[in-house]
């Protein structure tokens, strides 16, 4: 679970997106933990995305994405 749930946007949504991750610290930084966290997210963010769907598959392909984003 994750320390804090809390979304910051503070520059730009890509970075504020990879800041939502363990970083390599662990899973016990890991903040979208489950779809409705990542729809959460998502609803919060600039893109203002409240009634989309998100599946445990869209959540997989989100931590790809912000793995490669942190890369």
């Amino acid at each position: 679970m994750a320390i804090a749930k809390d979304f910051l946007f503070l520059s730009r949504l890509a970075l504020d997106f990879a800041q939502t991750g363990d970083m390599g610290w662990g899973e016990r930084y890991e903040r979208l933990t489950t779809p409705s966290e990542l729809k959460r997210w998502l609803s919060l963010s600039p893109l203002g995305l409240s009634s989309i769907r998100v599946t445990r598959h869209d959540l997989a392909m989100a931590r790809s994405l912000r793995g490669a984003i942190w890369r």
